[in-house]
């Protein structure tokens, strides 16, 4: 599902929210115009990576 140009979510099954991803990351993050994102009515699941 694409949010805009830069963001799609990743929508795995279930309707779960699996990944963000980010396009030219660099330049959207960096250039500090990150736009505003809410996400409502998307299950998700918190995963923890830590180690």
């Amino acid at each position: 599902m694409r949010l805009n140009d830069e963001i799609a979510l990743n929508i795995g099954a279930g309707e779960v929210l699996v990944g963000v991803e980010i396009l030219d990351a660099k330049e959207v993050i960096g250039s500090g115009q990150l736009p505003q994102v809410v996400l409502e009515n998307i299950p998700f699941q918190i995963v923890s990576t830590a180690a």
